[in-house]
């Protein structure tokens, strides 16, 4: 239709164009220190590329497909607020869970020293580590 002007259009000529919010957007936010908040529901091909990972841990044999599904292959369980995994010179820390639901992760990249350190452990309460 050509000559038809909306509301939005009339909007966007007094305040300049909206940007529509992107769900790519809310998966992951850069800090200031370089570490990464995550969203636990970020689809693996879009946590490789923010990240930078060549490849994720057994993904090849399909058993996850989101971050929260890797950090639960790494822990081998159901994790808590507070756990840690690692991997690949990484550190994954649970910040929030939704009941039983990964909602949102820390992941920083470990000092040259740490990097050789284990591949998970509790960092939660009664953790005696």
């Amino acid at each position: 239709i050509q000559g038809l002007v909306t509301l939005q259009d009339l909007l966007e000529a007094i305040t300049g164009e909206f940007k529509t919010p992107s769900v790519d957007d809310s998966w992951a936010v850069q800090r200031q220190d370089g570490s990464w908040l995550l969203d636990g529901l970020i689809p693996l091909p879009e946590l490789k590329d923010r990240l930078g990972f060549a490849a994720a841990p057994e993904e090849e044999l399909g058993r996850y497909n989101t971050l929260s599904g890797m950090v639960m292959l790494l822990l081998g369980r159901v994790p808590h607020t507070g756990d840690i995994a690692k991997w690949q010179g990484w550190q994954f820390e649970i910040v929030d869970m939704d009941k039983h639901r990964i909602d949102k992760v820390l992941a920083s990249q470990l000092p040259e020293k740490a990097k050789d350190d284990g591949e998970a452990h509790s960092g939660g309460p009664g953790d005696s580590r």
